[in-house]
This record gives structure tokens, C-alpha cells and sequence, in this order.
């Protein structure tokens, strides 16, 4: 995933897709795979895969290829108070439609467990909430670093609560608390406790003693 902000920050691109390591990998076997049976006397292949190995193999080439360019875009248009989704090759991507930001009153990331017969992980999906309840799953990912990061910057972008229900504990913030510390955000909220209003220590809790140089006796 890469997220890409335009000048001042009016326009945010959310882009999906294009597995570099893994399509080049599936390319330089799809070019091994054709180069092998040219090579007869070096490596030796059954007939029997020799004759299936070219059709495979080009198949992982143009597969690997295309994956390499294939996109998916969400933008982000503060200036026009827009949500457009956008889907295709990297040089020529193709619209799916267009939606405003009124539309939207929030957004969430939580936490999905999912299990398998041999093993489990969780993902963490990072969603839009509409109105309407015609909900945007901006992304699902094992990656909760990221995750959180794509669920912080739509909500700046949207200007929107984020509620994080990744953890044992759901948590609310607003848009603009997300890059401030927990001290910034508790004076924010005027929730600092007053020094005055705390009482003394209990005499059962106390250590009593005398120093003595670097030493409590």
C-alpha cells in the first residue's frame, strides 16, 4: 500500500496492488520456464514435461505481468468533498464511481479472526460507515501497523472519529486528536486531575527511615 498527498494536502491517493517482489519472482520463472527446453543438453527434461512446461510457463509470464501493474485507487478530494474508486493497469486505470464525503459519519478498524485447519491469524479492516449503511472497506490486511496508519489518514482526510476496535478496548478519537500525545489530548479534554484535589499518601503506605548519605535506613 502506498499513500500519496497532493500540495497542501487537498487530495490523498490510497493505492493497492503491484506485489513487486512476488510478480518479478513469477516473471523470472515464467522466463526460465521457456528458456529451459532450449536447453536440452545442459538440463535434461521428461518429453512428457517438456511439452506442458512452455504453456505454464507463459501463463505465469503474462499473469505475474499483469499483476505487477494492476492497481487499485482510492482518492481522497478535499476540495471537491469526493470519494472515487479506481481500478485497472497502473498507466491506465478505469473509474468505479464517486461518492461524497457527507455520506460518511465515520470510520473503524477492527479485528477478524480467521481459522483455518491447520492455523488462525487476524486481519485488520479498516471501513468507512455510511449513513445509509452502504459501508467502504478501504483495505484488510494482516498488518495492523498499517492498518492503523490507513484508518488515521482517512480520518484526517474526511475529517471523522476514528473508533479503533483493534484491542481488548474500543476507543473513539476525533480527526484532529490523532497526532497529538495522551498528556495533549487529556488537557484537550480538560481531563488533567488537579494536584490539589489528591489525597495525601495513607501513614500504611509510607516508607519510613533516615538517610544516610546514598543509603535509607
Amino acid at each position: 500500500m502506498k499513500i500519496a498527498q497532493s500540495y497542501q494536502n487537498q487530495r490523498t491517493d490510497f493505492i493497492f496492488g503491484g506485489g513487486v517482489w512476488k510478480c518479478t519472482v513469477g516473471i523470472l520463472c515464467g522466463i526460465i520456464g521457456l528458456l529451459l527446453p532450449q536447453l536440452p543438453s545442459f538440463i535434461p527434461i521428461p518429453q512428457e514435461i517438456e511439452k506442458i512446461l512452455p504453456a505454464f510457463a507463459l501463463i505465469l509470464l503474462l499473469l505475474s505481468t499483469l499483476l505487477l501493474f494492476i492497481r487499485r485507487i482510492i482518492r481522497l478530494d478535499r476540495s471537491r468533498k469526493q470519494l472515487s474508486r479506481w481500478w485497472g493497469l497502473n498507466f491506465l486505470p478505469l473509474p468505479l464511481g464517486t461518492r461524497t464525503f457527507n455520506e460518511f459519519n465515520g470510520v473503524e478498524i477492527d479485528r477478524r479472526l480467521h481459522r483455518s485447519k491447520n492455523h488462525h491469524f487476524y486481519s485488520y479492516p479498516v471501513t468507512l460507515k455510511a449513513v445509509s449503511g452502504n459501508d467502504i472497506i478501504i483495505n484488510d490486511q494482516q498488518d495492523i501497523i498499517i492498518a492503523r496508519r490507513l484508518a488515521e489518514s482517512c480520518a484526517k482526510a474526511l475529517c471523522l472519529q476514528l473508533t479503533d476496535r483493534s484491542g481488548s478496548v474500543p476507543t473513539v478519537r476525533n480527526y484532529d486528536e490523532l497526532d497529538l500525545s495522551i498528556r495533549q489530548i487529556a488537557v484537550k479534554r480538560d481531563q488533567i486531575p488537579n494536584r490539589k484535589t489528591v489525597e495525601p499518601m495513607p501513614e500504611s503506605l509510607r516508607e519510613l527511615g533516615d538517610w544516610h548519605g546514598e543509603q535509607l535506613e
